[in-house]
């Protein structure tokens, strides 16, 4: 990771102001860590609202419960990820080697930006605003793609490795399982908007 950091600061043309705090945790926890950060996010009004309007158009059942889909979604393919509000930077057990390098440079790309822009606090002047939240989520996430696609252009063999490690029989499985399960239109909002916009 230390390696990582460094092309992080080099590509970010930011300075690390502190080590990043790192932990290593199962892929069970991950969903349960999901659903509760989108409940700060989005209200549960706001997530009924959304049902509501994606049952009468027909895209998702009545019903559906936002919070376990986002989890489920993630817990799906997730292979690490970084909170703000712990300044910790969280890599999922058994997602190792070259072709996690790009998920990993991509978070602590949010980690370095964090440490110079307080990613937190950003995130809490969208409180009650899910229109601001998602807008929020696009300008950071959008940030961290864009330093992960240079990164990507740098080392191919990397971006190989990932396309790999994210083809296996296992995570086709997961990724299959999701996709039965959660309606297009939020994969759309939730996994594809804020990374490639």
């Amino acid at each position: 990771t230390e390696l990582m950091g460094a092309e992080v600061a080099r590509l970010r043309g930011l300075e690390w102001k502190h080590p990043v705090m790192r932990r290593r945790i199962r892929r069970e926890q991950v969903g349960e860590w999901m659903r509760r950060d989108l409940r700060k996010e989005i209200t549960e009004a706001d997530a009924k609202e959304m049902v509501l309007v994606g049952a009468e158009m027909g895209l998702v059942p009545a019903g559906t419960d936002i919070y376990a889909i986002f989890g489920e979604f993630l817990e799906g393919g997730a292979a690490a990820f970084y909170k703000p509000d712990t300044r910790t930077f969280y890599h999922i057990e058994g997602n190792d080697g070259r072709g996690a390098y790009p998920v990993v440079f991509h978070e602590l790309v949010h980690a370095i930006e964090d440490q110079h822009f307080d990613l937190d606090a950003i995130y809490r002047t969208a409180d009650g605003d899910s229109d601001r939240s998602l807008a929020l989520r696009g300008l950071v996430e959008g940030s961290a793609s864009l330093y992960e696609d240079l990164y990507k252009q740098e080392n191919p063999k990397d971006a190989i490795e990932m396309m790999k490690s994210q083809s296996t029989p296992d995570m086709m499985k997961r990724q299959m399982r999701m996709l039965q399960r959660v309606a297009t239109f939020l994969v759309a909002t939730m996994g594809l908007y804020p990374y490639n916009n």
